[in-house]
């Protein structure tokens, strides 16, 4: 039977059940004979079994007892033990197992020695305030839920020598940012970084081939940058799912499949590079990729066809397929613009801002594509140089705090949900060459998030011109609600408010 821990100092002694405690740091004067902890004999070695006393919060688990060495921490030894705030495992302890401290929930600091190879399941499953665990440079296996829930977990280095990352074992780890892989992993299990939403990046290692399986990154919306490096085999179902703010993905040239949904969601990378060896896409492995526009395709088995929603879809978003010697069509400006060019078009496709931005689209680009500003929350305002003609679908849907817009010249077309939920615009400024606002281009309304009625549209054409616009339905807080329609003047207008000069 467990002890019940014990508040003591030390030099404080309690006889309970046939044992003796005293403080596991084994201050001047005790020695291992005495120590507090319960131990089991197995082969000729020392299982820890239970906890009695210890100083201020910190359990040191000694290297021997009675002649012997300490090599294991039994099954639920310390389990919701609930005032252990540090502990230290020395290099003598080579396996941890199952719920050893699950739910130690004050556990703030774990330091593991170099001989431990195995972590057992829910070792430190829920120690919700576990904020360090340095890993045994000897560690072979991370057993199923070992650090589930371990919601303060800010980082996790992993050695050279771990093999297996068994299924949920840092599930709901939402504070986890930096991983790092070691280069004999062979396993990354089912869900084992499932909806870690600030680890801001996978970098897979060439080592060992590695198997990810389905849904272990899902939902970790916070990672910028997938590097599978060539000894990646195998992509699982929904492996990373929701990843939405992923901006690079690189396939290693191992990468053989790539399973359902793998990388569906992931809506802000417009290229991906595919290594030699794929074969195989799942189904709606990349449903709504929607900046996906590059494909560098280095596998001579695979074959991509644009516009298509075969093999994942990964060609449906997609204008351009290049191989090895090709160019890339992408670019980036100083600004963080990203955009696709060819023969025909320059497309702003992407931003990547960093700071509250008044976006400012240069003259040389031809149109801005569907989805490019999605959402983003940095752009204050917006003007559209004179060279773009058409304004994709969404794409500035859900960009909340753009407060005004000003149209090019030439922009013609407007496609549905363009500015879709931007409560904050009030004010716009088109050309007379506009055509066509598609259906809920322009559309909000009271109770969406930082609504503002709109104020007015400065229209640069006359009353006819407008008239002449084709309205898709759902625009109607524009076209009929907004305070004012000011048309163009050439000369100053007698009347306030009915034009603009």
């Amino acid at each position: 039977m467990r002890k019940k821990l014990l508040k003591t100092f030390i030099g404080v002694f309690a006889l309970a059940m046939g044992f003796a405690f005293a403080s596991c740091s084994l201050p001047l004067g005790q020695n291992e004979e005495t120590a507090s902890l319960q131990y089991e004999l197995v082969n000729d070695s020392y299982k820890v079994v239970g906890i009695g006393t210890y100083e201020e919060g910190s359990l040191v688990i000694p290297e021997t007892y009675k002649g012997k060495p300490v090599t294991t921490i039994g099954a639920e030894a310390f389990s919701h033990e609930l005032e252990i705030g540090h502990l230290t495992i020395p290099d003598s302890v080579t396996t941890i197992e199952s719920k050893a401290f699950y739910s130690c929930t004050n556990l703030t600091q774990v330091t593991m020695g170099s001989g431990v190879t195995e972590i057992g399941a829910e070792a430190f499953a829920y120690c919700a305030t576990l904020e360090t665990a340095t890993l045994s440079d000897s560690l072979v296996t991370i057993g199923d839920s070992a650090f589930i829930a371990c919601v303060r977990l800010k980082e996790a280095h992993f050695p050279d020598t771990l093999k297996t990352i068994s299924n949920h074992a840092y599930e709901e780890c939402k504070a986890l940012q930096k991983v790092t892989f070691g280069t004999s992993l062979e396993t990354i299990g089912v869900r084992a970084f499932y909806n870690c939403i600030a680890l801001d990046g996978v970098k897979i290692p060439d080592g060992a081939p590695t198997d990810i399986f389905e849904s272990a990154f899902f939902g970790c919306s916070s990672i910028e940058r997938i590097l599978l490096g060539d000894s990646v085999i195998g992509v699982g179902p929904s492996a990373f799912e929701s990843c939405s703010s992923a901006r690079e993905v690189i396939l290693g040239d191992g990468v053989i499949s790539v399973g359902n949904r793998a990388f569906a969601g992931c809506r802000k990378f417009y290229e991906i590079t595919l290594g030699k060896s794929l074969l195989m896409i799942g189904e709606a492995a990349f449903e709504k990729c929607w900046l996906l526009r590059e494909i560098y395709n280095r596998s001579a088995s695979f074959v991509i066809t644009l516009g298509s929603n075969k093999d994942g879809g990964i060609g449906y978003y997609a204008w351009y397929v290049r191989r090895e010697g090709d160019p890339t069509r992408i670019s980036k400006d100083e600004n963080g613009l990203v955009y696709y060019t060819d023969a025909t078009k320059k497309a702003l496709i992407a931003v990547e801002l960093t700071k509250n931005t008044d976006l400012v689209v240069p003259d040389d680009v031809t149109e801005i594509a569907n989805y490019a500003c999605y959402n983003e929350q940095l752009i204050v305002s917006l003007v559209v140089g004179k060279g773009c003609t058409r304004i994709g679908f969404s794409a500035f849907r859900n960009s909340y705090k753009i407060n005004s817009v000003v149209l090019g010249e030439n922009v013609t077309t407007i496609a549905d949900s363009a500015f879709r939920y931007n409560g904050y615009i009030v004010t716009i400024v088109g050309g007379k060459n506009l055509k066509t606002v598609g259906a809920d281009a322009f559309m909000k309304k009271e109770g969406d998030r930082y609504y503002k009625p709109y104020d007015t549209f400065y229209f640069d054409g006359t009353p006819t011109d407008w008239f002449a616009i084709t309205f898709g339905e759902g625009n109607e807080h524009l076209t009929v609600q907004a305070k004012n329609i000011a048309f163009y003047s050439e000369e100053t207008p007698t009347t306030a408010g009915t034009y603009w000069h």
